[in-house]
């Protein structure tokens, strides 16, 4: 509700009142209200590691599993650059990758991250950018630690030759 008054000769004589009906917008915001409050709770309680970066690739969102999963808390990292978790070998191709995730590429690809602690995980990602009003903002990324199968498979493949090893050792016998 506007009221405003109404005067002549210096004197109210009364109002003028303007009612409008915001039932619609309203409900849009508590829409919108509850729509962010999913996608808050979505993004923090994830199995998976999500992190933003803005487009020099500075940290500006990360989850509860990516604290967990590489020892680092929000204020650490949050501002910081992304390469600085970036294993040295894989630097030039994480860079290339966000390069390419800013032309608006959506990429899937495979990173050694360091932890805190100073080991090394592997982790499978998948980023793309992030828009608003048309423009890329920052780019926004879901990845899953892959370490241990990748260990795994590794083991695989070392019983495999060696099994074929010891194969043709007992064929030529």
């Amino acid at each position: 509700i506007y009221v405003s008054p109404v005067e002549e000769n210096g004197e109210v004589v009364g109002s003028i009142s303007i009612l409008r009906d915001i039932t619609k917008r309203k409900r849009a915001e508590e829409m919108l209200k509850v729509s962010e409050e999913k996608y808050r709770d979505l993004f923090e309680n994830a199995y998976d590691v999500i992190w933003t970066a803005d487009v020099v690739g500075r940290y500006t969102s990360i989850n509860k599993m990516f604290e967990k999963s590489l020892g680092y808390k929000r204020g650490e990292l949050i501002g910081k650059q992304l390469l600085k978790l970036v294993a040295e070998e894989d630097r030039e191709k994480s860079i290339q990758i966000y390069e390419k995730t800013l032309d608006g590429e959506l990429q899937s690809y495979e990173l050694k991250i360091k932890t805190k602690n100073g080991n090394t995980r592997i982790f499978t990602l998948r980023t793309r950018s992030i828009l608003e009003n048309e423009a890329i903002i920052g780019v926004q990324g879901i990845a899953r630690d892959i370490t241990e199968r990748k260990k795994a498979e590794q083991q695989r493949e070392k019983a495999r030759k060696e099994a074929e090893f010891y194969a043709d050792v007992l064929a030529h016998d």
